[in-house]
């Protein structure tokens, strides 16, 4: 678990969780399940915080809707809903590759519509504004070419919220291309606009790039080769 700090303008500090990278199905779900309940989801339910942010990858693949995976990424999402309700906090979750989220945070359109509680689901690079910040939220999308992009990045915003490649996060990401017929590739320069920290999803290994881009990793070592701490973001 790192913390981070940051102050908006004149106005209080916001308390953020950050999570990504569940990849329900990866393992056993109830496992996996298990695991987010001892290690994730009771310990935040003792904190106060004020933006909950699920930063893609809430499963690993598309599953039919009768799976343990999908079953049990409803409950965590439940679960996620409930904490937040109780805290007056800001659930988002960010849709993430798309061959692992395919298309089934269809799952979670109904609490948008739940007054009793503030949940925000963001399939396209877009600003919200919760808990008094204006957020950029870049879903992992693909082929939209930089004019897409520069439309929100160039604008003034206090913090952003993506799932997606930073330049120096992973191997061959060694400039900035926001035009890629694959992933764009992000740099420190994209977010120019951007007053506060970047919180990223998409690589599972925690790290700081250029003082300001955070990853914060996967929360369960699922396969061979991921021996670095896991675990998940709390800003205060």
């Amino acid at each position: 678990m790192k913390f981070y700090e940051y102050t908006k303008n004149n106005n209080p500090y916001v308390t953020e969780v950050h999570i990504a990278d569940i990849h329900f199905g990866s393992v056993d779900p109830l496992k996996q399940y298990n695991i987010l309940c001892e290690q994730f989801l009771n310990k935040i339910s003792q904190i106060n915080f004020d933006i909950l942010s699920i930063d893609g990858d809430i499963f690993d693949k598309k599953f039919m809707a009768n799976s343990d995976a999908v079953y049990y990424a409803v409950e965590f999402v439940r679960n996620c809903v409930d904490i937040c309700r109780v805290k007056m906090a800001t659930l988002i979750i960010i849709s993430g590759t798309e061959s692992h989220d395919a298309g089934q945070l269809k799952l979670f359109y109904g609490y948008e519509q739940d007054e009793t509680v503030d949940v925000r689901i963001v399939e396209k690079a877009s600003f919200i504004y919760a808990q008094g910040l204006k957020i950029l939220c870049v879903p992992e999308e693909y082929g939209k070419g930089e004019d897409y992009y520069h439309a929100v990045l160039d604008d003034v915003y206090d913090t952003a919220f993506m799932h997606g490649t930073v330049v120096g996060s992973v191997y061959g990401a060694s400039k900035e291309d926001l035009n890629s017929t694959k992933y764009p590739v992000f740099s420190i320069d994209s977010f120019g606009g951007c007053k506060g920290p970047i919180m990223c999803g998409h690589v599972h290994k925690a790290m700081c790039l250029n003082g300001y881009i955070y990853y914060c990793s996967n929360p369960i070592r699922y396969k061979f080769g991921e021996e670095e701490e896991k675990g998940f973001c709390i800003l205060l």
